[in-house]
């Protein structure tokens, strides 16, 4: 069984946690984004090209039947490094290119994860996908490149000084920053480097201000008119830090999404009291909620990530030769395509060897 250790004995518990009220009102994927290869029927790439050509001629979008009750809409702008952007209130399908491996792109809404969950828009999306053509490979499951996961959290007596970005303990090198608006924070940034971030932002000024996203209050169980403000904590993992922890799909997400929520709110974390030395300074109560929130244990998971790995490296690998199987080249040769830029070739040079069995 892999070790836990528990929080209060990494970092110090809150001193003023007693008359501090902090309760979670949700928490949940609020950002899903996975890759697909999809290899697309004749008739769609037609009738898709088509209804662009409208999208843009009218500068609106066009309606595209997808699948049985889940029409979708093909945008007239598009989004950049892609061909064709076809979007719902639910999920959207962002098409790279029509022959490329790793083509298709999902992008599941905040407002679909929060009212119908990730399972259902991946069942959804997965439908559509297998009514607009057939899997490039025997393997449909997709490359996950982003997600968010958002905590929310009622703290009446926080106060949002923006001196306290100087409380936040963060990895060296990490930048931090903080948005004021007047003399009050509203935004503050953790922690930013490549793949991983976490903020800590007013959200219901940002829904009253920006995103319109009333509902919201519907998931926390609030009246319009809450008189205080619900923060959101968000830890947002980008492709870079997620395939870093052996995390390419769902079924790893699900495995240890405790672990890695609960251990980016450790390694970022925001501070009270007056003590200088800020990483032994107890953490703020709201951040002790939304980490308990997130589970509130670090596993120690090095032994499982190395069964993991010869796991993965057996399924890929002759066991007599040590040179990649079937599996392990389709592998490297997805990953070579997925990540050239611009004109870059990439190739494959095929050996036909007569009698290789009596060698193996």
């Amino acid at each position: 069984m892999p070790a836990t250790r528990k929080l209060a004995d990494i970092v110090p518990s809150p001193r003023v946690a007693e008359g501090w009220p902090c309760r979670r009102l949700a928490q949940g994927v609020d950002t899903w984004v996975e890759t697909y290869s999809v290899l697309f029927d004749p008739p769609v790439r037609e009738a898709a090209e088509r209804s662009l050509l409208v999208a843009r001629s009218q500068d609106a979008p066009q309606p595209f039947a997808v699948a049985p009750g889940d029409d979708m809409a093909v945008s007239p702008f598009g989004a950049r490094g892609f061909r064709l952007v076809l979007e719902n209130p639910d999920w959207s399908l962002m098409i790279r290119s029509w022959d490329h491996d790793y083509n298709a792109t999902v992008r599941y809404s905040s407002a679909g994860l929060w009212q119908h969950g990730l399972g259902r828009l991946r069942d959804r999306a997965q439908a559509a996908l297998r009514e607009l053509g057939t899997w490039r490979f025997e393997d449909p499951e997709p490359t996950l490149s982003r997600v968010d996961y958002a905590i929310d959290i009622d703290a009446p007596r926080f106060d949002p000084r923006a001196e306290l970005v100087e409380r936040f303990v963060q990895p060296r090198h990490a930048k931090a920053a903080v948005y004021v608006k007047g003399l009050r924070a509203e935004t503050f940034t953790v922690g930013k480097l490549p793949g991983l971030q976490v903020t800590l932002y007013d959200k219901t000024r940002e829904i009253r201000d920006a995103s319109g996203k009333e509902w919201m209050y519907d998931v926390w169980q609030l009246p319009r008119d809450h008189p205080h403000a619900v923060w959101r904590v968000e830890v947002r993992m980008g492709g870079d830090w997620l395939k870093d922890h052996n995390i390419r799909g769902i079924g790893a997400w699900l495995g240890t999404w405790r672990q890695l929520v609960s251990g980016a709110l450790v390694d970022r974390r925001m501070t009270e009291g007056d003590d200088t030395r800020t990483r032994r300074a107890s953490v703020h109560p709201l951040w002790w909620a939304a980490i308990e929130a997130a589970g509130g244990l670090l596993e120690d998971i090095t032994d499982r990530t190395i069964a993991e790995a010869k796991i993965n490296h057996m399924a890929r690998y002759d066991t007599l030769t040590g040179l990649p199987n079937r599996l392990g080249l389709l592998t490297r040769l997805r990953s070579a395509l997925d990540e050239r830029n611009g004109d870059r070739v990439v190739g494959a040079i095929v050996l036909d060897i007569d009698r290789f069995q009596v060698v193996n």
